[in-house]
C-alpha cells in the first residue's frame, strides 16, 4: 500500500504554545487559555503552557474567587497531566516581581527567564495569546 505525502503531512503533530498574560478573575482570558490548551491536547498536539507577567497570578494557589462571586479554576491545572500537558513555565521576573516563589503555585512549572521564554515560544508552530 502506497502512503500520500499528503496524508503523512496531514497528520504532522502542531506545536502549540498557550500564553497566558492576564490576571485571574479580571476577565475570562485565563480560563478560556487553559480550555484552549486542554482541547487541543485531547486531539493529540503538542501544547505548551506559558504564564507570563500577570499571568503569573493565575498559578497562585489559596484563591478565593468565591468571594467576588467567580468561579475557582486552581483545581483544573491538576488536569494538566492527564491530557498529557507536561510543558509549562513561567516568568521568573514576574514571580520575582510579585514576591512569589515556586511553592506559591499550585502546578509544578519551569521556572524560565523571560528571553529564554521568548526563544522557546518562537519555536511553536501556533502562538495564542490570553
Amino acid at each position: 500500500m502506497v502512503e500520500h505525502a499528503e496524508s503523512k503531512e496531514c497528520k504532522k503533530e502542531k506545536k502549540i504554545a498557550v500564553l497566558i498574560t492576564q490576571p485571574p478573575y479580571q476577565s475570562i482570558a485565563g480560563k478560556e487559555g487553559l480550555d484552549l490548551a486542554l482541547v487541543a491536547a485531547t486531539f493529540e498536539q503538542f501544547v505548551s503552557l506559558f504564564f507570563i507577567g500577570d499571568g503569573v497570578w493565575q498559578l497562585v494557589k489559596n484563591q478565593q474567587p468565591e468571594v467576588i462571586s467567580q468561579k475557582n479554576i486552581s483545581a483544573s491545572f491538576g488536569a494538566l497531566g492527564l491530557y498529557g500537558i507536561e510543558h509549562v513555565y513561567t516568568d521568573a521576573s514576574a514571580l520575582k516581581n510579585y514576591n512569589l516563589t515556586e511553592q506559591d503555585l499550585v502546578t509544578t512549572t519551569q521556572v524560565i527567564a523571560l528571553d529564554e521564554l521568548g526563544s522557546l515560544i518562537a519555536s511553536h508552530d501556533i502562538i495564542i495569546n490570553f
